[in-house]
């Protein structure tokens, strides 16, 4: 399960379902510590709040999608891996039926996990990483200074084209598996013989 710290920038947490709630909790708390206000500094500190409230906003939702990117393409390559492991694996096992059943579950897991890397990779590539205004980058400031990391890293990270990149590794895996699935075939042939 993936554990992300909490966003909390000027109690804006990033979740839409409480972001009126919160804009008007700060806005409350601000013109409470300001009671002497003139009429316009509301105005242009709701502005801030509002700047504020979004850019925490967009920032949580594309720090969840490239962090669940990086857990699935973390996923999919140690799964392919572990393909390559268990074919290995077959030319020394005691117990063949068993470890070419254990390949062929690894495969089928591989599978899966370049499906689902292609998922949350195209999730993450849809919803991109900006500041469009000098409230925006005041607002993405604060919340790195709050200890939340930057996303341009991650950004640089993701895969330009996910579903050219998943097919290819499908079409590779498919290739392999049934250049070796012939190659087991035989060695099943030799077992059933030599029985």
């Amino acid at each position: 399960m993936l554990k992300l710290d909490p966003v909390n920038i000027e109690g804006f947490t990033g979740h839409g379902e409480t972001m009126d709630a919160e804009l008007d909790r700060a806005m409350g708390r601000w013109r409470a510590a300001h009671p002497d206000a003139g009429p316009n500094i509301p105005k242009i500190e709701g502005m801030r709040l509002a700047a504020l409230m979004d850019t925490v906003a967009r920032y949580t939702d594309v720090r969840d999608r490239l962090a669940h990117e990086q857990v699935a393409r973390a996923d999919r390559d140690r799964l392919l891996h572990q393909v390559e492991v268990r074919w290995e694996a077959l030319s020394t096992a005691p117990a063949w039926l068993a470890a070419h059943h254990a390949y062929v579950l690894a495969v089928d897991e591989a599978r899966i996990a370049i499906e689902m890397w292609q998922e949350r990779a195209a999730s993450a590539r849809a919803r991109m990483w900006f500041c469009g205004s000098p409230r925006d980058e005041a607002a993405y400031r604060q919340i790195q200074e709050a200890g939340h990391p930057a996303l341009e890293d991650a950004l640089a990270d993701l895969d330009q084209d996910p579903g050219v990149t998943a097919y290819m590794l499908l079409a590779d895996l498919d290739q392999a598996h049934e250049r070796r699935m012939k190659l087991a075939a035989q060695t099943l042939q030799t077992l059933q013989s030599a029985g």
